[in-house]
């Protein structure tokens, strides 16, 4: 083990560190007259991590050390499709409407319609909610019959809701509505929280981190139950 190359330390470090363990969680906050130490690697104490200022003028709220914006300013965002008054989360392109219309139905042009208001058309398509075990999963089918009572029972997944007939396109929406919403509170899916590949697995989260008993409970606030009915 090397030695603390802090002056005057006689302490040891593991190898890969850069002070020893006394010295890593002692360093002083770099913010001028603040007498709180820090963690090695951070740039202010923990204080002062959660209290910097909204870079927004005018803005009196605060945000996380390594965020541009306070939550508010965050999640409201414009649209950068021009015409649009939907916001969207820092970070993305566009608000969820428009996304899913790029991402998922592949279109070129912009809808300016909320995808939202989409009427449901009938065709065939159910949104269900199954779990198993410590798991649970969102999903969509035009064949409930063959994908929840075969392919999904042959792998011990049981029915929790089905909720249907809808409209195709509107229930990529709510399923994609939902996804981004499990991500937007830190709910794992995927890769990653599964080591391994499986059917449906970034649908897929664990019921230590959410446990719900409804799709209702998963839907977020610009959806209404009635949306999906």
């Amino acid at each position: 083990m090397k030695k603390c190359p802090v002056k005057g330390c006689t302490s040891t470090m593991f190898d890969g560190d850069r002070y020893c363990l006394s010295h890593q969680i002692s360093r002083p906050c770099s913010v001028k007259g603040c007498t709180s130490t820090m963690f090695d690697g951070d740039r202010y104490c923990l204080s002062h991590q959660i209290s910097r200022p909204c870079s927004v003028k005018g803005c009196t709220s605060t945000m996380f050390d390594g965020d541009r914006y306070c939550l508010s300013h965050q999640i409201s965002r414009p649209c950068s499709v021009k015409g649009c008054t939907s916001t969207m989360f820092d970070g993305d392109r566009y608000c969820l409407s428009h996304q899913l219309q790029f991402e998922v139905w592949g279109l070129s042009k912009p809808l300016l319609v909320p995808v939202s208001s989409i009427t449901p058309q009938g065709s065939d398509c159910w949104l269900y909610l199954i779990d198993r075990s410590e798991q649970q999963k969102i999903g969509i089918t035009t064949n409930p019959d063959r994908r929840l009572n075969k392919e999904h029972r042959s792998n011990d997944w049981k029915l929790v809701e089905l909720r249907g007939p809808i409209d195709l396109k509107h229930a990529q929406y709510i399923e994609y509505s939902i996804l981004r919403e499990l991500d937007r509170i830190a709910v794992r899916r995927g890769s990653d929280i599964w080591e391994e590949y499986f059917d449906g697995y970034s649908e897929t989260w664990s019921k230590t981190e959410l446990h719900v008993r409804r799709i209702s409970e998963l839907l977020p606030r610009h959806i209404a139950e009635s949306d999906y009915s």
